[in-house]
């Protein structure tokens, strides 16, 4: 895959179609050349912690090797990760929308699907990253909210409790619709009914929803380094 940088590429509307139709490997991705590598940078040096091979340091300081399990205990997600919690019926759905958002939006998405391996404690890796996530993204389905039972419950129970310690002026919780789902259902946390949610059916992601994620993604890493 090849990246196009530039923070007025996406204006370039006739780019925009020629990449689509002649080269569909190339993303472009619209930040400053600058952020770009500062975002390379912090990315690069995130996961070097989570290894435990180096401390993530900013760019310029020295990495050094690390053996505290405090600086390692956040491995998998990254400054700016989201988290996507979905029921079993809807994985289809939620590997779609994960494709889309690291594809045409360039954040990185926690599923576990792909994340968990053999010898991993599930249940506190996942609970871990609900508590180191950026933003969390339950998708709201008919399935979902039909059934009674579900470790997808608890993860959302998780959600609902972190966000308690999240001013409501800053958002957490980003519910996602995949159906005709009603925003009233009395199946779903109060906290998801109150929160601002988004329709994308199907999980097929929109240009809307994209450039919402990335400003919110941007807006996190802001507000962590100030």
């Amino acid at each position: 895959m090849e990246l196009l940088v530039g923070s007025l590429a996406n204006r370039d509307g006739d780019l925009v179609v020629f990449l689509r139709h002649f080269s569909p490997r190339t993303k472009v991705v619209s930040y400053s050349p600058a952020e770009f590598v500062g975002e390379l940078a912090a990315r690069y040096f995130s996961r070097a912690a989570g290894s435990g091979s180096v401390r993530a340091n900013p760019p310029g300081g020295a990495a050094t090797r690390s053996s505290d399990p405090r600086e390692t205990g956040n491995a998998n997600m990254t400054p700016g990760a989201i988290f996507i919690s979905y029921a079993h019926e809807d994985e289809a759905v939620a590997r779609r929308l994960r494709d889309f958002l690291e594809e045409e939006a360039g954040v990185d998405v926690w599923l576990d699907t792909r994340e968990l391996e053999a010898g991993d404690d599930w249940g506190r890796k996942i609970r871990r990253n609900i508590k180191s996530c950026s933003y969390f993204v339950p998708l709201i389905s008919a399935a979902a909210t039909r059934r009674d039972e579900g470790y997808f419950r608890r993860e959302w129970s998780l959600a609902v409790e972190r966000a308690m310690d999240i001013a409501d002026s800053v958002p957490f919780i980003i519910p996602v619709a995949i159906d005709d789902m009603d925003e009233d259902s009395d199946r779903l946390p109060d906290r998801f009914l109150r929160a601002q949610w988004v329709r994308l059916p199907g999980g097929a992601g929109s240009e809307d929803f994209r450039r919402r994620m990335v400003a919110l993604v941007r807006d996190y890493r802001r507000r962590i380094h100030e």
